[in-house]
């Protein structure tokens, strides 16, 4: 059976001829996965409560994140979000999303490469979580600094069991390189790299999105990217690794 909760609250909200709460509501499935469903539940001439989309299908922070800041039905963010209610019901995922969110806010591209690499084995880790998610932050970044430790060291992600902070934890095996989170970053690198070396006749900051936008979709259709000369627009941009016959 699904869990639903209220993960977010903006507080009353007014204007002149009305009030209102922005809320965003959590579920989690059986599957694992979550939902977000923004909702307002306003007072004015109407009255009542207003449901919105769901997002639906999440399994990584990110795609957390992404769905959040996808929602503007109404006003919330990140800011608004509980992390003790979410650790409540789904603990390793909101102390999991806690570091993404560091990473995203402070840290480099490489550190975000390599937190989506540890993703999938961080998310299923087995282990006995204390009740305070502070004291539990704590723990996850040990385990967190095991990873990075391990992979300096070994260039492979710890397995098994290991005790830290006084508890017992189980790291499965997970294959990394298959994380989508991952591969989406590795392909946006590619594609912004391949931008980069693109040569065209006028050097516009408009033009290099436009490039940008042909090579992202360009990739999702071929899963690899143009090598010949190719008209956008008025211009002629040529990629590299080959010219157009």
């Amino acid at each position: 059976m699904a869990i639903k909760f209220l993960l977010a609250t903006s507080g009353q909200q007014f204007n002149m001829v009305s009030s209102w709460e922005d809320e965003l509501y959590c579920s989690i499935l059986k599957d694992g996965s979550i939902s977000l469903r923004p909702s307002k539940d306003g007072e004015d001439e109407h009255g009542g409560r207003w449901w919105f989309e769901t997002r639906k299908g999440i399994r990584t922070p990110k795609q957390f994140v992404d769905a959040v800041y996808s929602i503007d039905e109404i006003e919330i963010s990140m800011d608004e979000v509980s992390f003790d209610r979410l650790y409540e019901h789904k603990p390793l995922f909101a102390l999991a999303l806690k570091k993404f969110v560091e990473i995203d806010d402070e840290e480099t591209d490489e550190d975000m490469e390599f937190f989506f690499m540890s993703q999938g084995a961080l998310l299923n880790l087995e282990v006995s979580l204390p009740e305070n998610l502070q004291i539990a932050e704590k723990l996850f970044n040990v385990i967190f600094n095991l990873f990075e430790q391990h992979y300096t060291e070994h260039q492979s992600m710890p397995v098994g069991e290991y005790e830290l902070m006084n508890t017992k934890i189980v790291i499965p095996k997970r294959n990394f390189r298959s994380d989508p989170d991952l591969k989406n970053l590795l392909n946006n690198r590619r594609i912004k790299a391949h931008v980069k070396d693109a040569t065209w006749e006028v050097m516009q900051s408009q033009l290099r999105r436009e490039i940008h936008d042909y090579c992202a979709s360009y990739f999702a259709k071929h899963k690899t990217l143009p090598t010949r000369e190719v008209l956008l627009g008025n211009f002629r941009v040529e990629f590299p690794q080959g010219r157009e016959e």
